[in-house]
């Protein structure tokens, strides 16, 4: 239902957003194979969304030969795959530790996957992250900057909705809305058949 009733407007993350817009975003938590499973799905439905993959991860290794043939299958599907940053081992308000630690796990996904990466998004995000407002950190494209993601709890123009920690605490996605700019993300390990 989410995917038919915004099916005309998905795009995935660049420096040139439309007027009118739906980011479909997939951090992905615990399973590689949930991923290409709802990249499959999504794929039949005519669906480009973007999903974001751990280097840092205590449930999968994103580098063993079987991810790493998924996470390939998931980009030739036409999604876009990028590096679901790990920050929490980061000091608040260290951006300089923030820059160096986005391009060590940057690297890390480009030469373990043998893909290139230009997004992120971040892992359980602190506020003093969110507060920084670009659209790029470093060279890549930054999925809360100020294009993508409206840092406020009463958002003006761009919607965010998140299916975290199993609730939907931004509101609904099939909930009717006034926003032409919409963010929403879908954690693929919540997602199943059942």
């Amino acid at each position: 239902k989410i995917l038919e009733t915004y099916k005309d407007r998905f795009v995935t993350f660049n420096n040139n957003m439309p007027d009118n817009f739906v980011l479909l975003r997939h951090d992905v938590e615990f399973s590689v194979n949930r991923a290409l499973l709802i990249a499959e799905f999504e794929t039949n439905k005519n669906v480009s969304s973007s999903f974001f993959f751990q280097v840092y991860s205590n449930a999968y290794n994103p580098f063993s030969a079987d991810n790493i043939l998924k996470i390939k299958r998931i980009k030739s599907l036409g999604h876009e795959v990028g590096l679901h940053l790990y920050v929490s081992h980061i000091q608040d308000n260290n951006y300089k530790e923030l820059v160096s630690e986005l391009n060590k796990q940057k690297n890390l996904f480009e030469k373990g996957l043998s893909l290139k990466c230009n997004v992120f998004s971040i892992h359980r995000p602190p506020n003093w992250i969110l507060k920084y407002r670009s659209n790029n950190l470093g060279e890549m494209l930054n999925t809360y900057g100020e294009s993508f993601f409206e840092f406020s709890k009463k958002p003006n123009q761009i919607k965010y909705i998140s299916d975290s920690q199993h609730k939907w605490a931004y509101g609904h996605p099939l909930d009717k809305n006034n926003f032409s700019k919409l963010q929403i993300l879908l954690h693929p390990d919540e997602w199943s058949s059942k």
